[in-house]
């Protein structure tokens, strides 16, 4: 009849329905805090030590994380959320001193066989040095996937392997790690920081739960849902995660204590009956149970939701930034336009993740007492830690940031020009502003510091995705150079050739999506973004085309908790619930999500980007004379993709005196003086004495020589 003994025959009335060994009884302070400590790092694990299955067991080892296995201390979390697999604390490393994995030895066999044979056996022989670069490409994948090395190192490995295998020099691979995109970042990355440090986020979130008072469960779904959309199209989604989820334990723990302590209570009073403390400890059990279901829903909302918010905006993921560097598309990708573009998709995701969660976690919910009460303390705590003024400062220079990023590019790009009208400002010119505005701006907390201090900027920049996306743009570069995008994408053109916009749309999304569950998402976006821009090389369409959906596609990655940063991050929180979220939970819950995701987006992506990028429209002249070194624009009409146009692009074939190039169509033109696509070789006279002969049957037609009309 005691409250430790109530306790326990509650605890095996739970363990028992779950299918689980009952444990003995643990002391009252076992149990969930409602109370969050000083610091969410220094939160101890409140998780039970029970047995999980097989799978769970040995999926630290098969690429699927364990909750347990991954760190909670927010500065190691961060790096965990870009490499699980290095940051697995628990599993066995049997191989190079314990330094490896089972899956790590296996990536270093596989990414050296795989190099060895393309440098022994060259199976490429239109361009020799291609097969140094497929080389390059399988060692690169290999060790990105299976994180042989951190992935930020591998990164540098195109700057060693390109100017030794004599792809391209080291002058023109070190350009790909710090350029305008990487200026971009660091700018924005900058705000995000200071959001963090002055914890407006946090306060936003905790001023929306207050207000919204006592609440059904699909009601703080959606609001938590909400929030980490919104927050995450403007500030790092890793950030993100790592304020909102705190906040939802700590609300899920408070209202788990509450029900076992009911239940306890209950079962105290009633013990004169035995019948009666039965009937009660099994709806407190249940009552349990489903704030436990709850629990795991809501994080995987925040996660899904997070994901989705970054599809929104250029800044909000890393394969988004991975597109806005890529030399074929530079010229039409801006903050402005990216976001009118993907924000309807991101919309809808977010809708149909709220749908997939609400139905699998929240429908049968309604023994859940959810009270917010608890957290005015901890919104008082925050609000004192921070100041009045210094979020209010912050906030305004990020709003300004934003402002001005949709604003410039209709409005102020067309007044900081040359001569000629060639823009001398970016975005990133803008981003920077209020960027350094912060260090000018005293901090009303710290005396003698500004609301953002340079060591708060050292802890939490993270560095390494400057090397990762450089390193995406170092192998999009070789793969130009050493002419695998030509052989690459010529297969891949071939088998899109005779398929419609929306077909290839949906391919795309499908690879992409498929391979971000697999490979992560950088990963996928780093190795799949080069190799679309070359099919679209190839096929000579506009790259957009197979380059939006691509970018879409690494962002449709909710199956696996390893998929995307935020599922990691969500993975390891779970920590501090009493049942922890499992690989089955990501698997059933993002499953419906991806298939739903990939379906609507093909759709939106297809005619959504004709509307906002004219995606489908013939390859444009700002990706051929801009930046493309294999192509040129001719004055050449005729009928591309069912439009009539007076000039096309031309993608040269040809390295010899007499270059070639291709059309749309596949018509050979021959082109004297390349770059200057003025001068064609003109259309020989036939003689009547002598015709000339019938090809061969399967030999290929001769090129056809091209007259620039008068």
């Amino acid at each position: 009849g005691s409250p430790q003994s109530g306790q326990f025959q509650l605890q095996q009335t739970i363990d028992e329905e779950d299918g689980a060994t009952p444990r003995r009884a643990e002391s009252s302070d076992s149990r969930p805090q409602s109370k969050r400590p000083e610091s969410p790092d220094s939160r101890p694990s409140l998780r039970p030590r029970r047995s999980g299955s097989f799978l769970q067991g040995s999926g630290s080892n098969m690429h699927l994380m364990r909750a347990g296995s991954l760190p909670t201390e927010a500065r190691e979390l961060r790096h965990a959320a870009s490499m699980p697999i290095t940051f697995d604390k628990m599993s066995d490393r049997p191989f190079c001193f314990g330094l490896w994995k089972t899956q790590q030895l296996v990536g270093l066999i596989f990414g050296l066989v795989l190099c060895t044979l393309c440098w022994a056996w060259r199976p490429i022989l239109a361009y020799d040095k291609a097969n140094s670069m497929l080389g390059i490409a399988c060692l690169c994948g290999s060790f990105w996937v299976f994180e042989v090395v951190p992935i930020y190192i591998t990164a540098l490995f195109p700057m060693v392997l390109l100017p030794l295998c004599e792809i391209t020099s080291s002058n023109v691979v070190a350009e790909s790690y710090w350029n305008d995109t990487q200026m971009l970042y660091i700018a924005m990355y900058l705000l995000d920081i200071a959001l963090e440090e002055v914890k407006l986020p946090e306060m936003l979130a905790l001023k929306l739960l207050l207000k919204v008072g006592p609440v059904k469960p699909g009601t703080l779904l959606f609001g938590a849902m909400t929030v980490s959309w919104f927050l995450s199209m403007f500030i790092n989604t890793i950030a993100v995660v790592l304020m909102i989820t705190p906040i939802a334990m700590s609300l899920m723990n408070a209202t788990e204590e509450a029900a076992r302590n009911q239940g306890i209570e209950e079962g105290a009073e009633s013990e004169a009956s035995s019948s009666a403390a039965s009937s009660v400890s099994a709806e407190d059990a249940r009552g349990i149970r489903e704030v436990q279901l709850y629990s795991r829903g809501l994080l995987l909302g925040i996660a899904y939701a997070s994901t989705a918010g970054g599809m929104a905006t250029l800044t909000g993921s890393i394969p988004n930034r991975i597109l806005d560097g890529l030399p074929l598309v530079a010229y039409e990708i801006t903050w402005m336009k990216w976001f009118a573009f993907a924000f309807p998709m991101s919309l809808v995701t977010f809708l149909l993740a709220y749908g997939v969660i609400w139905t699998r976690y929240v429908r049968h919910v309604n023994c859940i007492d959810i009270r917010v009460e608890h957290l005015e303390s901890e919104y008082e705590a925050v609000c004192g830690e921070a100041g009045c003024r210094d979020p209010v400062l912050v906030g305004i220079l990020h709003f300004l940031q934003i402002f001005g990023l949709i604003l410039y590019t209709p409005c102020l790009a067309h007044l900081i020009t040359t001569k000629y009208g060639v823009p001398l400002a970016s975005d990133a010119v803008v981003a920077t502003i209020p960027a350094v505005a912060l260090f000018f701006i005293p901090s009303e907390r710290r005396r003698g510091e500004t609301v953002l201090s340079w060591t708060a900027v050292q802890e939490k920049l993270d560095f390494g995705v400057l090397l990762l996306i450089g390193g995406g743009f170092a192998m999009s570069k070789g793969f130009s150079e050493s002419g695998l995008d030509q052989v690459v994408g010529a297969g891949f053109a071939a088998a899109t050739a005779s398929m419609s916009a929306l077909s290839v749309t949906t391919l795309v999304l499908l690879l992409g999506s498929v391979g971000t569950q697999l490979f992560s998402a950088v990963g996928c976006a780093t190795t799949l973004l080069p190799i679309l821009n070359a099919a679209s090389l190839e096929a000579v369409v506009n790259p957009l085309r197979m380059a939006l959906p691509g970018t879409i596609s690494c962002s449709l990655a909710f199956m696996l908790p390893t998929a995307t940063p935020a599922n990691v991050i969500a993975l390891a929180k779970s920590q501090d619930s009493s049942k922890p979220l499992a690989v089955r939970d990501f698997v059933l819950s993002g499953l419906p999500l991806n298939l739903a995701g990939i379906v609507v987006c093909s759709i939106m992506a297809t005619f959504w980007g004709q509307v906002v990028f004219q995606s489908t429209s013939p390859f444009p002249l700002s990706s051929c004379g801009g930046s493309a070194t294999n192509c040129v624009f001719l004055q050449i009409p005729g009928d591309v993709q069912n439009m009539d146009v007076v000039s096309q692009a031309c993608m040269m074939i040809d390295a010899t005196s007499d270059k070639k190039c291709k059309l749309w169509n596949g018509t050979i033109v021959i082109v004297l003086d390349h770059p200057n696509a003025g001068s064609y070789l003109p259309e020989p006279e036939a003689e009547a004495e002598e015709p000339a002969p019938e090809p061969e049957s399967g030999a290929a037609p001769d090129p056809l020589p091209v007259r620039l009309p008068a």
